[in-house]
């Protein structure tokens, strides 16, 4: 039985780390090789008159950023709770480190979807940045004005290709999208995992500290004329909805999350095992890991 079940794992693995694998390279291919809907504007469109600026918070340092607090994250608070079991089986490391695997999976996954569903809105609908003139100068004098402009040649010479293209790209934001995602997963996260007994208010501030830094990655988009207001506004419904969609999902492997009723009954008793929440929290020691009350603290 023991080895089935070692199959069965080693067979679900191999699967979705295949899944992960095509989803990423097609990502990729789509993002380096695609172009946006080319779509037109009025010359006299104010909104897509403003200046080129570099960026406040970069695409590279708002990943590296998410990945990093999510990775340390996992292995902070899924270290500490092992330290609290009374299961030998969980205190086990390999058994932690399996957990904070599947955790940064799923997590992946996550932020996978995201960036899939961000990049189809960006290159459908091909709409433009607020810098695109500034970007793109179209050569206005061989345009007529008087009507909907279609057909025009960039003709900036001082920015790269790349980024002429990039201004094409406006809806939706792809750093709300991910920074949104980030912190509705974190935060359900640290609601479900993370166990404290010396502070009644550090959870919910670390959560708030979450929302702080994806707000201030959105509003920098819009004052640097990257996105519009809509832009940012529908980046971050697209990552909530994500997060939510996620954890709902997916939650029960990892313990964020309890599996229905329903979806244990119906399994098999090998897929049963396979597919119950391992890293659901274990029993912490009493007086280590409970969560305080306000109506239990001695004044």
């Amino acid at each position: 039985m023991a080895l089935r079940l070692r199959k069965t794992k080693l067979m679900m693995f191999a699967v979705d780390l295949s899944i992960v694998i095509v989803a990423g390279v097609a990502l990729l291919l789509v993002h380096v090789l695609v172009k946006p809907f080319d779509r037109g504007f009025f010359c006299d469109d104010e909104t897509i008159q403003h200046p080129y600026r570099e960026d406040t918070v970069p695409m590279p340092l708002c990943a590296a950023i998410g990945v990093a607090v999510a990775v340390s994250s996992f292995f902070v608070i899924e270290c500490s709770l092992s330290l609290g079991c009374k299961k030998t089986r969980d205190r086990r490391p390999i058994h932690v480190l399996w957990t904070i695997a599947k955790l940064m999976a799923i997590f992946c996954f996550g932020v996978g979807s995201t960036l899939i569903l961000t990049e189809t809105g960006k290159l459908c609908l091909g709409r433009l940045r607020p810098n695109f003139l500034t970007v793109c100068k179209p050569n206005i004098s061989a345009i007529n004005c008087t009507r909907f402009v279609e057909y025009f040649t960039c003709t900036n010479t001082e920015l790269s290709e790349k980024i002429i293209l990039d201004s094409r790209k406006s809806f939706p934001s792809g750093h709300s999208s991910f920074v949104a995602f980030t912190a509705i997963f974190l935060g359900v996260y640290y609601e479900k995992r993370l166990k404290l007994e010396f502070s009644v208010f550090l959870k919910t501030f670390l959560q708030i500290i979450l929302a702080v830094l994806a707000l201030f990655t959105m509003f920098s988009r819009v004052s640097d004329y990257k996105h519009h207001w809509s832009d940012v506004l529908g980046g971050a419904f697209l990552g909530v909805a994500t997060g939510v969609w996620t954890v709902c999902c997916l939650g029960c492997h990892i313990g964020l999350r309890a599996m229905s009723s329903a979806h244990q009954t119906h399994m098999s008793p090998v897929l049963d095992t396979q597919h119950l929440p391992l890293s659901d929290p274990c029993t912490p020691e009493p007086a280590t890991f409970l969560s305080p009350n306000f109506d239990k603290i001695d004044v």
